[in-house]
């Protein structure tokens, strides 16, 4: 049987091409990235603030870990009563105030300022639920996948702790108790409590 010597000179040349393109590809293809899952462990409530105008009041959240954290898909639930002197835990349900998007990264031992209640008269704002300095409430910081990470509790709103110009800081940052202070957006609340009356967690 003869072998048309053109037909496999086709052959040979479609089979190089072919390999010549695989490597080619091969080549140009850029490896997928690695991703690593942020420690949010590492993420906590350093400062919330109902004081003043809405466009006034914040949320500060602390990174205590060693590498950047982005927050996309995490959450802020904030459940407070109508009025002082309520009973705690705060009635009704708790309320999604805040969800992070992509943007929204914090650097090793970085804050990120969630400032300012979004509303017609402020269509900047960061949240969308009214924040009040001066009831019992519960407000909780989620991860992406619904774990809690962090809560910031004020259980008694009356007597002593009839408190409406404070907000609640964490002091030290972070990693202390929460405290009423003045109100220090974006900037670290410092590690002394000594002077100032804990927010308390119990009734």
């Amino acid at each position: 049987m003869k072998v048309n010597k053109v037909s496999l000179k086709s052959i040979k040349f479609s089979l190089m091409f072919s390999i010549c393109i695989s490597l080619l590809c091969s080549c140009t293809e850029e490896p997928t990235p690695r991703t690593e899952t942020p420690d949010y462990t590492k993420l906590k409530i350093n400062e919330v603030s109902g004081v003043g105008d809405d466009s006034e009041k914040f949320y500060e959240l602390i990174n205590l870990g060693d590498k950047p954290i982005n927050l996309q898909n995490c959450k802020i639930y904030y459940n407070a009563n109508s009025n002082s002197g309520g009973v705690f835990p705060p009635n009704g349900n708790q309320g999604l105030t805040w969800t992070g998007k992509s943007h929204h990264t914090i650097p090793p031992g970085g804050l990120l300022l969630l400032l300012g209640r979004n509303t017609i008269s402020n269509p900047d704002g960061e949240f969308t639920t009214g924040l009040t300095a001066q009831r019992i409430l519960i407000i909780t910081l989620e991860d992406p996948n619904g774990n809690i990470i962090d809560q910031c509790v004020r259980a008694k709103d009356t007597e002593e702790y009839a408190i409406a110009d404070k907000s609640f800081a964490r002091i030290p940052d972070g990693i202390g108790s929460f405290y009423f202070t003045m109100p220090t957006p974006g900037v670290l609340n410092g590690n002394d409590p000594v002077g100032f009356i804990a927010v308390p967690k119990e009734p």
